[in-house]
């Protein structure tokens, strides 16, 4: 079975701000993946990928008061 995946997230900050974010499929379910994660950030800038001690997908921005969006989609195989 196809499972379709994914995410839509508008987040609003007052001030200059770091933000963290772990929002990538498991790596124990990235072989599931029919093809890679398309994870975009909007207004466009650059993340800095990263791996956690526990093997997870982290990414990391600095951004300027105002709207940021998070979006991802992905189809994954699972019985």
């Amino acid at each position: 079975m196809l499972i379709e995946i994914g995410y839509d997230i508008a987040l609003r900050v007052a001030t200059p701000t770091a933000i963290l974010f772990e929002l990538r499929v498991h790596p124990s379910r990235e072989a599931d993946l029919v093809a890679p994660e398309a994870v975009v950030v909007e207004p466009y800038i650059p993340v800095s990928e990263y791996k956690d001690v526990f093997g997870n997908g982290c990414g990391r921005i600095s951004v300027h008061a105002g709207l940021r969006r998070f979006r991802n989609h992905a189809v994954s195989r699972d019985s």
